[in-house]
């Protein structure tokens, strides 16, 4: 139902862009040449007030993660939904396995800032987004963990030792204080993002690394 309510929404966000908002043409931006999937991490904004929408793209370990996200005005409480999609690299352009759109990458001719086209077809730009310098990637090994919910399939390549350093590493992006002369303060004091500051508990973490742990700890038992 949520993917279903997401996608609405971004329809609600393409309806509501006006011709005004197509005036840009591609001759405005200066195409990357022979972009490589590091180049197209990034937050991405699109839209308008409530038609406003995000792409969020991360690169880590050879691999491309992407989710969509919109906040949802139909509700009582503003709430801000999150759609994980698989995103993959074809010739430059960045495609998606479950969403429609395809994308190339661009400097702004005015700004210089990174930005990201819809292949339409045509000179005009209806949907580009721009934004890279409001992306706060995840600090550590695996800022994966704290971006979209992985499964069991992509984690079970990893090693017990590197799933205790994974899961543990959500809690030290956030500043938990590990116990005293044991193995993960030894090794998260010797990472130069890490600032501790109190304990963190389940409470102070996102539904996406609560779901990461859970599944990373099913992996640790076996």
């Amino acid at each position: 139902m949520k993917n279903i309510n997401l996608c609405i929404l971004l329809l609600i966000g393409l309806i509501a862009y006006t011709q005004e908002d197509c005036e840009l043409t591609i001759q405005d931006y200066k195409k990357i040449p022979q972009p490589t999937a590091k180049d197209f991490e990034g937050e991405y904004q699109f839209g308008e007030s409530e038609a406003e929408w995000d792409l969020c793209v991360l690169y880590n370990h050879n691999k491309l993660y992407a989710r969509l996200g919109t906040y949802d005005f139909s509700k009582p409480e503003l709430t801000y939904i999150i759609k994980r999609i698989e995103p993959y690299l074809d010739n430059g352009i960045l495609k998606f396995k479950d969403y429609h759109a395809t994308y190339s990458i661009y400097h702004s001719k005015y700004d210089n800032e990174k930005t990201i086209i819809e292949d339409n077809g045509t000179d005009n730009i209806c949907w580009s987004g721009s934004g890279e310098r409001t992306f706060k990637r995840p600090k550590g090994q695996y800022p994966e963990t704290s971006f979209v919910k992985l499964t069991l399939e992509e984690l079970q390549s990893y090693s017990k030792q590197e799933l205790k350093i994974m899961r543990n590493e959500i809690f030290a992006r956030r500043g938990h204080i590990f116990i005293r002369g044991g193995a993960m303060e030894s090794y998260f004091s010797k990472q130069n993002w890490y600032f501790k500051k109190h304990k963190i508990g389940e409470d102070d973490l996102s539904d996406i690394e609560k779901h990461n742990i859970k599944t990373i700890l099913l992996l640790e038992k076996y």
